[in-house]
């Protein structure tokens, strides 16, 4: 079993953790302490919160739009399979989505 949180320390620099139902048994678990990097914490927040986003619905669906028009001209041979090219479909639809959002705070 894993569970992994982020959590925000006190000034005391103090963490209690309380853990989900499924440890309820545990005698023993592994604490590793690492600091987190606010930039990418924050980038895949957004990310996570995308999925909800019409915007970032829309641009998935036109990537895969394009796709279909791209494999018809198989101009992407370099990419083999179905999922690679999923993958990287989604990888442009996070970069723009990411920079819109950017955009957006910036004009705020």
């Amino acid at each position: 079993m894993t569970f992994k949180q982020t959590y925000i320390l006190s000034n005391e620099k103090q963490l209690l953790i309380k853990l989900p139902e499924n440890f309820k048994k545990a005698l023993k678990v592994l604490v590793s302490v690492k600091e987190v990097d606010e930039g990418r914490a924050k980038k895949i927040n957004m990310l996570a919160n995308a999925a909800k986003d019409p915007l970032f619905v829309s641009d998935v669906n036109e990537i895969r739009e394009d796709f279909k028009y791209i494999d018809a001209d198989q101009w992407l041979t370099e990419v083999s399979t179905q999922q690679n090219k999923i993958a990287v479909a989604l990888i442009l639809c996070c970069y723009a989505y990411i920079c819109r959002i950017s955009n957006h705070n910036h004009k705020s």
